[in-house]
């Protein structure tokens, strides 16, 4: 969502009023390419498990990936519900599209050249791991 945003403000930004954004950065994410892959792997074999209860979930992927903060478990599991009428678990995002997708998803393809001059927002988590790194590349498209 956010680095959508941040891409059509920066293309069309005659389209665009104001950028809020949520904990993520206006940058290629090349070093996540791999986590991202395995952890899109870890998510998408849950659906062919059996599940009592979303903390059961929580406790498998925090087993499978004990450098995720709970909020972090949290978070990734959210999408991953159960039908009401047969009592089995599935993900409402399309995972294989997402691992299928992975170079687009994690590219910000914007030339340097480029700046949004409209309202922007950024809010970010106190030690988060994906704007901090990121401060300069953030203020040079969003001055």
């Amino acid at each position: 969502g956010a680095k959508i945003t941040y891409y059509a403000a920066l293309k069309f930004p005659q389209y665009v009023s104001a950028v809020i954004a949520l904990d993520i950065a206006p940058v290629t994410y090349t070093d996540k390419i791999v986590p991202f892959r395995e952890t899109l792997h870890l998510l998408q074999s849950l659906a062919q498990r059996e599940w009592e209860s979303r903390k059961q979930i929580e406790h498998y992927i925090a087993d499978k990936m004990p450098n995720f903060t709970p909020a972090e478990v949290k978070f990734l599991s959210k999408p991953f519900v159960r039908c009401d009428h047969t009592g089995k678990w599935f993900w409402k995002t399309n995972i294989q599209a997402m691992i299928a997708e992975m170079d687009n998803v994690v590219d910000f393809p914007v030339g340097d050249e480029i700046m949004y001059h409209g309202p922007s927002y950024l809010y970010t988590g106190e030690y988060s791991k994906w704007v901090t790194p990121h401060t300069d590349a953030i203020y040079k498209y969003f001055p």
